[in-house]
This record gives structure tokens, sequence and C-alpha cells, in this order.
């Protein structure tokens, strides 16, 4: 009796902490269905007017320091995305390395390709153009942004940041409700007295203890990104810089510094393409000559004997005309 009694309450028990659990775990699905970026709902981008405001410590008239309250109170996953142009590349290369190490950032990931250039278009020439995914701390988020800017021309930039302070709230729930069913579950097997209470906690243990390494993992992951904001950073190598001007005059003249420009590169580019091809050029030209020569030696050997065969049957005619005269006289 005591046996089927205590059996019984440690279902009931892992019932009730199993529908403790699917609240918090629908709770922790909430959090992290918020902490995807691409959710509208909750991310929060962050506008230059909150920027200044945070920049300058303004207090919006309460007497509290928004900049000191969002550092200590929220969860802020920075991004950044910034398309840097240059005429250096081996140079803005070496300057972008100096500003991760100085700045104790971190390169997640580095590509780089070789583009064949539109020769039609002068800016495009020697295209090569490399991509970087960069963690920074983020405490130098803003400083490493001014700095990399500083390596080249900055043809576009964009900011945004994501709060997920109510996401991991809620993933914190989730993980200490885990623990705690743990932890029950734990005391329960020791008090198991048959094989058959052994069996079902230990299957739901297992399964606690999964849920548990996932959910902490999500929320580690959530402090490393609030720990280090991500910069993705294209560096592209021109020969000239895109325009920041938008008149129409300014236009005009860009345009036609560009048309000259394309113009000037196409002849170098002529003149490039005859040197790469000269030595094609004097070998079909000695083949030329030499097939020219061969020709004019036949065609001269091929008068020669078309003459003699003349002079020949000439000589003959004239024998036979001698002959006949012979004969008639």
């Amino acid at each position: 009796m005591k046996k089927k009694t205590l059996k019984l309450m440690a279902l009931l028990m892992a019932a009730a902490l199993t529908a403790s659990l699917t609240a918090c775990g629908n709770a922790a699905d909430t959090a992290v269905e918020q902490y995807n970026y691409a959710d509208a709902e909750s991310a929060a981008v962050v506008s230059e007017e909150y920027e200044e405001e945070a920049e300058y410590g303004y207090d919006n008239g309460s007497g509290i320091d928004l900049t000191a309250q969002s550092q200590e109170n929220q969860k802020l996953v920075y991004r950044c995305q910034i398309e840097l142009e240059t005429l250096d590349y081996s140079a803005t290369m070496a300057s972008v390395k100096d500003v991760v190490d100085k700045y104790q950032a971190l390169i997640q990931s580095e590509s780089t390709s070789d583009n064949v250039y539109d020769w039609t278009d002068a800016s495009s020439r020697r295209n090569r153009r490399t991509y970087l995914t960069i963690r920074v701390p983020s405490e130098s988020y803003q400083d490493f942004i001014g700095s990399i800017g500083e390596s080249g021309h900055v043809a576009s930039q964009s900011q945004e940041v994501d709060n997920i302070t109510r996401a991991y709230s809620d993933q914190s729930v989730y993980v200490e409700a885990l623990k705690t069913q743990e932890t029950r579950l734990l005391e329960m097997m020791k008090q198991a007295e048959t094989v058959e209470d052994m069996i079902t906690i230990e299957s739901r243990l297992t399964e606690v203890q999964t849920e548990l390494t996932q959910a902490q993992q999500t929320l580690a992951g959530m402090d490393t990104d609030v720990a280090y904001s991500t910069v993705e950073l294209t560096i592209s190598e021109v020969t000239i810089y895109t325009p920041d001007t938008e008149t129409f005059g300014e236009r005009f003249v860009d345009s036609f510094g560009r048309s000259f420009s394309n113009f000037l590169d196409v002849i170098g580019d002529i003149i490039i393409a005859l040197i790469y091809l000269l030595p094609f050029l004097i070998l079909i030209a000695v083949v030329a000559l030499i097939l020219v020569l061969i020709v004019r030696t036949v065609g001269k050997k091929g008068k020669t004997k078309r003459a003699a065969k003349a002079r020949a049957k000439a000589e003959a005619a004239m024998k036979k005309e001698e002959m006949a005269e012979e004969k008639t006289e």
C-alpha cells in the first residue's frame, strides 16, 4: 500500500510540475520568438534622436540618466552594416585589422572575391571585395565604428538595436523553472522504491535536463550578443569614390569626368591589349611573310616554265616555217 501511495504521489507531483513547466515553456517559447531579429515586435530600431539623448545623457525631464538606465537595466543588441570604398585596398585592409586589434574585437567570418571589372565603368576597376563579420565589445561599439570610417570612404552605413530585455527575462525564468524541476526529480529519484518508479522519474529527468541545456545555451547566446555587438563590413576596391553630391550641376560635372576617365581607360586597355598580343602579332606577321615569299617563289618558277614552253613552241613553229619554205623552193 505504501508503495502504491508513493508511486501515486510521484506521478501527481510530476503531472503538477509538468503543467507548471508547460506554462514556463510557453513563456520561454515566446521569449525565443521575440529574440528573433526579424520580428518587428521585438526589434527596437534606435532613432537618431534617441542616440543623441543616450550620447549626452538626456534625462527626458525626469532626472533619470537614460544612458545609465539603458546600460544597467536593458539588454540591447547592436548591429551595424557599413560599406567602405578604398583606392588602396592593401592599406585599408591593414588599417581595419589594426582597428580590430585596438578595440579587442573578433573577426567572426571573412571572405574575399576578385571580380572581373566592367571596362565601361572605371569605378569598378580592380574590384577586389572583402566581406567581414566583426564582433565588437559593446562598450567600444561607437568608437569602433568611428575608427572604421576613417579607414576609407563610407559609401553607406546603417545601424539598428534590438531590445531583448523581456525575452531575456522570460528565458531566465524558464531556466530557473527547469532547475527547480530537476532538483525535485532528483529528490524523488532518491525516494523511489520500485524499478518502475525509477524508470518513470529518470525518463522525465532526462527530458528536463535536455531542455535545461538548450535553454541555458539560448541564454548564453543572448549574453554574448549583448556583450559583443555585430558589425558587418564590406570593403570594395574602386578607382573613383561614389559621389555624395546630388545637385544637377555636380552630377553633370561628375558624369563628364567619369566619361573622360572611362575614355582614357579604354584607350589604355587597347594599348595594353596590343602589348599582350604583340608576340602573337609578330608570329602571325612572320608566318604571313613566309607564305608571301613562298607564293612569289612558286609564281616566279611557274612563269619561267611557261616562258620556256612558249619559246620552245615559237622556235618549233619557226623551224616548221623554214622547212616549208625550203620545200617550196
